[in-house]
């Protein structure tokens, strides 16, 4: 992780994308995001902890996804068989 964001950082700046159309890069749209959480947090799950010790698959929205979508579900039904 990016020691420069911490986690609420992230989370606002997901959201703050998915609202202005994060479809290209942006230091600027980025920035602007971290600063739409404000606030303390609240709730108790910890994305951290909830994943801890377990793989996770990222997936974006990209036209790759359909174009991979048979190995992208085989890999998610026994990851084990693309083992290296």
């Amino acid at each position: 992780m990016d020691p420069r964001y911490q986690e609420a950082d992230i989370v606002a700046a997901i959201e703050h994308l998915h609202q202005v159309g994060g479809n290209k890069f942006s230091e600027k749209v980025l920035d602007e995001g971290r600063q739409v959480y404000r606030g303390e947090e609240s709730g108790s799950w910890k994305p951290s902890e909830a994943i801890e010790g377990k793989d996770v698959l990222l997936i974006g929205s990209g036209p790759s996804v359909r174009l991979h979508r048979d190995a992208l579900q085989r890999y998610i039904r026994d990851p084990v068989i693309f083992s290296v």
